[in-house]
């Protein structure tokens, strides 16, 4: 095998995650320390290692992760972070909200009318890009 093509399969093959269960972070006289929920499917890319952070005090951005964990593959970078954004943009509103992400990038939201069922409020932001609300 050339060089070349040596060095690409070493970047573009998938390696086992094998990050710490805490990192510690330090900038001036302030430490903050993560500490590792679940390795994640994949990073940014199919072929980079990821895995969830959450700081060990504080609230936890995207809630409890637990909760999270459905599908047969896993969650991806991406899921974590379209649920952590979604949460970000209903965190706005000041009635109950939904917010429909598709690869980081909002497709939808709406925000509920008085007594309007919650179903109804997920229904309208689903609606403002269905085709990228379905997959």
């Amino acid at each position: 095998m050339s060089k070349p093509k040596s060095m690409r399969k070493k970047y573009s093959t998938a390696l086992e995650e094998d990050f710490p269960e805490t990192i510690k972070i330090t900038i001036g006289e302030n430490e903050t320390t993560y500490r590792k929920h679940m390795s994640l499917r994949y990073g940014e890319n199919p072929h980079q290692p990821a895995a969830f952070y959450s700081p060990t005090e504080g609230p936890l951005t995207v809630g409890d992760i637990k909760l999270l964990k459905s599908g047969k593959s896993g969650l991806s970078m991406t899921n974590v972070e379209d649920a952590n954004n979604s949460m970000r943009i209903v965190s706005y509103f000041d009635q109950p909200a939904c917010a429909v992400m598709k690869h980081v990038n909002p497709s939808g939201a709406a925000a509920q009318n008085k007594d309007e069922p919650l179903v109804e409020v997920y229904k309208k932001a689903r609606d403002c890009d269905a085709l990228a609300a379905f997959g």
